[in-house]
């Protein structure tokens, strides 16, 4: 009898795959430009392709960390 083998990966490359996207987003940091702060501060609704996902400053830090 022949086994199968199953593909599988291992459990750190699994978070490591997870971990890199949020790592990114946690050391780039807000590219908001001048003008868009402004304009948001002037009460204008700014326009996300993709809304930026928020946990407050403490949740940041905590997920970055």
């Amino acid at each position: 009898m022949t086994k199968q083998r199953r593909m599988s990966i291992p459990t750190p490359a699994l978070v490591l795959i997870l971990a890199t996207p949020v790592a990114s987003w946690w050391l780039i940091g807000d590219l908001t430009n001048q003008e868009a702060r402004q304009l948001a501060t002037e009460g204008v609704e700014m326009d996300y392709a993709i809304r930026p996902v928020s946990l407050g400053p403490v949740g940041d830090g905590i997920v970055g960390v």
